[in-house]
């Protein structure tokens, strides 16, 4: 097999690394990485223009850009877990390798998925932002 570009008119899947911080149990007040892999179907180039556009409307709400009011708002709205997200992110979600605390794996299923996600809102905001950069979007800057 040679690296070039394969053709695929198939709707293609690819195992991609999630990392969400999650808060150390210390009281320390700081955050520890930890990261899962979900294999998603990835997004067509019309839908990921779907997605960029939905988002830049959810952050558009005609606020002058130094209100930090508005700053505010857009922190909030990118740890949104709408019913219609959540529905578009799992439809998108094949597979895991998720863990529980013993460190056996969890089987996937859809209905554990969408349960994990709605516990844990950074984790819903990794998943989502995996999705879009495996699928072609440049990366946020953290």
């Amino acid at each position: 097999m040679t690296d070039s570009y394969i053709v695929d008119f198939e709707k293609r899947e690819v195992a991609w690394p999630v990392k969400v911080q999650i808060p150390k149990d210390d009281g320390s007040g700081q955050f520890k990485e930890r990261q899962l892999t979900l294999t998603y179907i990835l997004l067509s180039r019309d839908e990921l223009n779907e997605w960029r556009e939905r988002d830049l409307e959810a952050f558009s709400d005609g606020t002058p850009m130094d209100d930090m009011a508005r700053v505010v708002r857009l922190f909030r709205a990118k740890f949104r877990s709408s019913k219609e997200d959540m529905n578009r992110l799992l439809e998108h979600v094949t597979n895991w390798n998720a863990i529980d605390r013993k460190g056996e794996p969890v089987p996937f299923s859809r209905e554990t998925l969408r349960q994990v996600l709605a516990l844990d809102p950074r984790l819903f905001t990794a998943a989502y932002d995996g999705l879009m950069e495996a699928s072609g979007e440049v990366p946020r800057k953290n």
